[in-house]
């Protein structure tokens, strides 16, 4: 079987001994539904909460795309990958805003208005060019081309869907123990910190993909990595709204904004390497995790 990394969350078999093939059918059947339902919700509103969940919509389907592979369709899988990173990087603009905004608001530094009226204006420019490239991603519907090309795939020989989680999810889990604990270090870089966080959401939806091969055996890790997530989440909003409210044309109030992001980094940086060295630093709890994935 082809050597390929992935980052997921885990799944239990409804069907024992079924084929990848097939579990890769369902899978990204299921999986390209939900997108397209977030799709349609984002296109009705772009609030907050749609962007949101649109971004995760899109970065579990293109972990199928990259876990399963080999059993999809090659082409339509490719035009798929493309569209969905113009998709992501769009999305992923309004939700920075969408951060920051909170973050102003929250932290309540005073003549911050001007900042924040002009980052108000920015998003409500990018939430309508994401409007319009949802649009078009709606009306090609390369989704659909995806899912005939799925009916034409003949896979021979193609290994259990329990033998491929078991293949992926131990290695994976493995180096991102491997990382954390280099991630954990004081004094970590932000980008080193920011790496790890995609590569923790791309465990916990490698996981959620391959959830149903395990049942309830994995819902340990599963909310230890989403937990992960959140703390590693906090340290980037801090960084990425720094990030903007430095490049904003008005000067009113941006040395204390800056100060105050800055200590909300820090605080959010003690309580990650806190909870981690809790969570991931239990030799007997991780082996437990990884004894589970050994056994969808």
């Amino acid at each position: 079987m082809q050597n390929i990394s992935w980052e997921f969350d885990c799944i239990s078999l409804l069907v024992p001994n079924e084929s990848i093939a097939r579990f890769s059918v369902e899978q990204g059947s299921g999986f390209l539904r939900s997108l397209n339902l977030q799709v349609a919700r984002a296109l009705k509103s772009s609030g907050i909460e749609a962007v949101h969940d649109l971004r995760v919509a899109l970065r579990r389907f293109r972990q199928v795309l990259k876990m399963l592979k080999p059993w999809l369709p090659d082409q339509e899988s490719r035009l798929l990958r493309r569209e969905l990173k113009n998709l992501m990087g769009r999305a992923g603009d309004v939700r920075d805003l969408d951060i920051a905004l909170h973050l102003l608001r929250a932290i309540q530094v005073p003549k911050n208005r001007r900042i924040i009226g002009e980052l108000h204006e920015t998003r409500e420019t990018l939430a309508r060019a994401l409007h319009e490239c949802l649009r078009d991603f709606q009306l090609r519907d390369t989704g659909a081309a995806w899912r005939r090309a799925l009916k034409l795939e003949k896979s021979v020989e193609a290994p259990a869907a329990s033998d491929v989680a078991r293949h992926i999810l131990s290695p994976m889990l493995k180096r991102h123990l491997q990382r954390g604990r280099r991630a954990a270090r004081e004094n970590t870089p932000a980008k080193a910190l920011h790496r790890f966080r995609i590569e923790t959401k791309e465990m916990r939806y490698t996981l959620d993909l391959f959830s149903p091969l395990y049942g309830g055996t994995i819902v340990e890790i599963t909310a230890r990595l989403k937990s992960l997530q959140t703390h590693l989440g906090a340290i980037h909003d801090c960084v990425a709204t720094r990030d903007l409210v430095d490049d904003a044309r008005s000067s009113a109030g941006k040395k204390d904004i800056l100060r105050a992001l800055e200590n909300r980094r820090e605080r959010k940086t003690e309580r990650f390497l806190r909870d981690y060295r809790r969570d991931f630093g239990n030799e007997e709890v991780l082996h437990r995790w990884k004894k589970a994935l050994r056994h969808p």
